[in-house]
């Protein structure tokens, strides 16, 4: 499979410091934050499946889409550097998958919107990087078509687990 994507990110968050930060104290990795992010990709894909007596390949798949993201959350600051957290996020996409099978036949599928609602806990490696793991639930919107004589829209409903590192800029 070859598969080649393009993507350009714009993203902005803005931070509301707990209260510890804003007595003076230490840095403190409690409290709010919201956020909303956008995301445009591109890109193409050629596969070739075995079955028995045939070899099909399907040429011409290409991705493309932009996508948008609002999120907002909440952490706390535990004693030891230990950091809990809730967040939401809320995705609004176009993104598109379109493939075109040996007999001319034409398949789409599209993405509408998605739903995160999750938490996360890390550790303060330092007083300015935390690394953390998260986990939670997921709901997606999709809709297939199928060379324009069927079409079927599905909800789906899921988990994800991810982690990741942040790094504090300003110190404070």
């Amino acid at each position: 499979m070859k598969y080649l994507c393009l993507v350009v990110t714009i993203c902005a968050l803005f931070a509301f410091p707990g209260e510890a930060a804003r007595a003076g104290g230490l840095p403190s990795w409690g409290g709010g934050c919201v956020g909303i992010g956008a995301l445009a990709l591109s890109g193409t894909e050629t596969d070739t499946h075995t079955v028995p007596p045939h070899v099909d390949t399907f040429s011409g798949g290409t991705d493309w889409g932009v996508m948008g993201t609002v999120t907002a959350g909440y952490d706390y600051q535990l004693p030891q550097g230990v950091v809990i957290g809730a967040f939401t996020d809320f995705d609004f996409t176009n993104s598109d998958f379109t493939t075109t099978s040996p007999d001319g036949d034409s398949n789409r599928l599209r993405e509408h919107d998605a739903f995160n609602v999750g938490g996360r806990i890390g550790y303060l490696i330092t007083r300015n990087t935390l690394l953390y793991a998260n986990g939670g639930y997921t709901r997606g919107n999709f809709k297939f078509n199928y060379s324009d004589e069927y079409s079927n829209g599905k909800t789906f409903d899921g988990w994800f687990v991810g982690g990741g590192a942040e790094q504090r800029i300003n110190g404070q």
